[in-house]
């Protein structure tokens, strides 16, 4: 199955939200590993989004958002989007 990495972070949201419930203990297992593999990838993929968002911060606000550069926000943007197209085959 190929997922994009944006389908993930969507996935991950419903598998965390399935994990809280109570559920028969097999497929609780069950969905616990496929979270903790989703997990694996977006942790990678974290580290990647972390160094573009500092290539581009041009500061940090009060709230702990970053503000990006306006002259360069086009870039981030289309390297944000390229990140967050990126397939993922296996999980």
């Amino acid at each position: 199955m190929k997922l994009k990495l944006n389908d993930l972070y969507s996935l991950s949201l419903g598998l965390v939200s399935l994990i809280e419930k109570e559920l028969p203990i097999s497929l609780a297992f069950k969905i616990q590993r496929i979270q903790n593999k989703v997990q694996e990838e977006l942790d990678a993929s974290d580290k990647v989004r972390k160094k573009l968002i500092e290539k581009y911060k041009e500061k940090e606000l009060e709230d702990g958002q970053v503000q990006i550069k306006k002259d360069k926000l086009k870039e981030f943007n289309i390297e944000m989007d390229e990140l967050m197209k990126q397939e993922i085959k296996k999980i």
